[in-house]
């Protein structure tokens, strides 16, 4: 994607023209002001002898003392003496700082940027460096799409205009990023059904959105993926580390997978959008045990793939480039984490994951656990990894297994992957939810559901993946070891399932090949 020698020539100018008008308007009302100014001050001198009172033209009297009002001069200087305004004097002083100083604050405060039309404001990611555009014009840009005030083809140019086609861009803390992803979900105003509109109207709106959808995707789909890896600061001897992934894949039904390029090692699949949500920020990707040198050394295999709307098949995995890990990893302290299970951690433990299970309408996830770690947001927790497996089970068989970690004294950075499930055992399960009569209601919420419970686990390896994000004083680190399970209550959502940010797949037969 480019834009040609005219096309830098009119955004530069649109820009130019701008700020120059704007400021021209801002210095000739200035200079207005002081040319009112310096008239009502020394505009209007005497040229002959005139009554300072009254003004009236004393040239033919004789004497001191005005005919017209009786006013009596004391010196002939009196009589010649300049006119003074002083009240249009002081209005044009006022008027002058009071539009100096707003146009200060509207440049200091960028207000000013709202004026900036649409089609000039999407350019700024073409004719400046991504780096050097100002961030009032990415939250400008951010806000108008927010409210949908952005046109279809400004959204479109904007995202020409970020390009991201030219090189690797995803991570959300990049603002331009932070644009194009608002971009890939907007929907125009003038796009959206409207009530009571004619239905020749109503298609035509139909059809231009579809244009513009269709046009927006393949924009995206010719964009670049991103991934990120960070290894462990540290990790406990012996055991291999799990390395903090993000990825974005540009679209909006995208997926990406990764693992570890050894044969056996399973999928880490995200959303291709994933990177954008607050939570979790982060899939948990195994690598191999360190080196005796301390070094982990891994090579990673990237694939990604689209399709066209949620209920299209999957497009086949198109292979990336491979990501090669060379990284210390420095070891934990023998004695620094160390297992905890008392009262006060079972109660959190209850009141975190003690919630109705959600039962969705879609086929491919059926059902999903509901939980808050506001429980261990207080101090007492502060020196806490929290890392459990989360398990549905019917009879005693696990039926879906899910792993879940986060720092305690806090709610954030949680993260989460389900690792196994048996779908066709939660479409039952699912299924039990249509018989109210066999059912029994829990006073908490929820129905109970007869030979189903959920089991919560605290899990040493699982709560590591924490590790990075903890804030202690160097003290020991606790880490709950203990075990709760309760009988499982479902509550029905009429809904489809959200996007589920990460998972894990197992190496099926073909995948076994390296990757080209």
């Amino acid at each position: 994607m480019g834009i040609g020698r005219r096309g830098y020539s009119d955004a530069v100018g649109s820009v130019l023209l701008l700020f120059l008008s704007s400021a021209l308007l801002v210095l000739l009302f200035a200079a207005l002001g002081v040319g009112a100014t310096w008239w009502a001050l020394f505009g209007d001198k005497a040229r002959n002898r005139r009554c300072p009172r009254c003004l009236h033209d004393l040239s033919g009297t004789p004497g001191m003392t005005c005919g017209e009002c009786g006013f009596e001069a004391r010196t002939e200087a009196d009589l010649h003496r300049t006119r003074r305004r002083w009240g249009m004097a002081a209005l044009s002083l006022a008027a002058i700082l009071a539009v100096t100083g707003w146009a200060r604050l509207e440049m200091l405060n960028a207000s000013w940027v709202g004026q900036v039309p649409d089609a000039v404001l999407v350019q700024l990611p073409r004719v400046l460096p991504r780096d050097a555009v100002p961030q009032w014009a990415w939250d400008e840009l951010t806000d108008r799409m927010a409210a949908d005030a952005l046109g279809s083809s400004h959204v479109l140019d904007l995202v020409r205009a970020v390009d991201p086609g030219t090189q690797r861009i995803g991570d959300p803390d990049d603002l331009a990023v932070r644009a194009l992803a608002m971009a890939t979900w907007n929907q125009p105003g003038e796009l959206r059904p409207r009530a009571d509109e004619p239905r020749s109207a109503a298609d035509a709106r139909t059809r231009e959105r579809t244009s513009f959808e269709s046009e927006r995707e393949r924009l995206l789909a010719a964009a670049l993926p991103w991934f990120e890896v960070l290894p462990p600061v540290q990790w406990e001897p012996g055991t291999p580390p799990v390395a903090r992934v993000r990825g974005t894949v540009w679209g909006q039904d995208t997926e990406w997978r990764m693992r570890v390029d050894d044969g056996r090692s399973p999928w880490l699949v995200g959303d291709g959008m994933s990177t954008m949500r607050m939570q979790p920020a982060f899939g948990a990707l195994q690598l191999p045990r360190a080196n005796a040198d301390g070094r982990v050394h891994a090579r990673l295999v990237t694939e990604y793939r689209r399709r066209p709307t949620p209920d299209a098949p999957w497009q086949p995995w198109t292979p990336d480039a491979p990501i090669v890990i060379d990284a210390a990893v420095g070891t934990i302290a023998p004695g620094g984490i160390v297992a905890a299970d008392d009262a006060p951690l079972e109660i959190a433990v209850r009141e975190a994951f003690d919630y109705p299970v959600s039962i969705w309408s879609d086929e491919d996830r059926p059902a999903g656990i509901r939980f808050n770690t506001r429980p261990f947001a207080g101090a007492a927790f502060a020196d806490l990894l929290v890392g459990v497996t989360v398990e549905l089970r019917e009879d005693g068989v696990v039926r879906r297994r899910s792993r879940l970690w986060w720092p305690g004294g806090t709610q954030q950075r949680t993260g989460w992957e389900v690792e196994s499930e048996d779908l066709d055992a939660l479409r039952r399960l699912r299924a039990r939810t249509a018989e109210p009569a066999s059912l029994q209601s829990h006073p908490d919420g929820g129905q109970l559901v007869p030979g189903w419970t959920l089991r919560v686990t605290g899990d040493r390896t699982t709560a590591l993946r924490a590790l990075d994000a903890l804030r202690t004083d160097g003290g020991t680190t606790r880490f709950w070891a203990g075990s709760l399970e309760f009988p499982l209550r479902v509550g029905e959502r009429a809904a489809r399932a959200p996007k589920r940010s990460f998972r894990t797949e197992p190496l099926a037969r073909d995948d076994a090949v390296t990757a080209p």
